[in-house]
């Protein structure tokens, strides 16, 4: 897994090494298939509180994002401002993300903030899970 050593500022959001803690300490992160070996991970940082990680696994369409913010940080923005800088720091046109189907929550805040459904007739990395929605965005 490749951590960056450097901070990236975006609207109060610092991306910082991984810390594997903050992980751990996400709810609902059995659900996030972090693919370390392909993968890219910080954590979220705003005003010096680890909320959260971010990250993307390399594929050769576009890169697939993953998030978790700890609870007690979920529902003030920072969804979208961890993707910005994520995005900004490495320069992405489009980004992927797959949510379980289950997960209403993600699936809504992601589609609040731009994200679609990809169409059934467009097909990016084939191990899309059956229990997963596939989602897209255009920075």
């Amino acid at each position: 897994m490749k951590f960056e050593k450097y901070l990236v500022e975006s609207k109060n959001i610092s991306l910082l090494p991984f810390d594997r803690e903050i992980f751990n300490a996400i709810e609902g992160k059995r659900h996030m298939f972090l693919r370390e070996k392909e993968g890219t991970f910080y954590t979220i940082s705003n005003n010096n509180n680890k909320i959260g990680i971010v990250g993307f696994v390399h594929t050769e369409e576009a890169p697939f994002l993953i998030i978790g913010i700890i609870k007690e940080f979920r529902g003030q923005g920072f969804l979208i401002k961890a993707y910005e800088a994520l995005v900004k720091k490495h320069n992405f046109k489009r980004v992927y993300s797959d949510i379980e189907k289950l997960n209403k929550t993600s699936i809504d805040a992601h589609k609040d903030i731009g994200f679609k459904e990809l169409p059934e007739d467009e097909e990016v990395d084939k191990r899309l899970y059956s229990s997963d929605v596939r989602l897209y965005k255009d920075f």
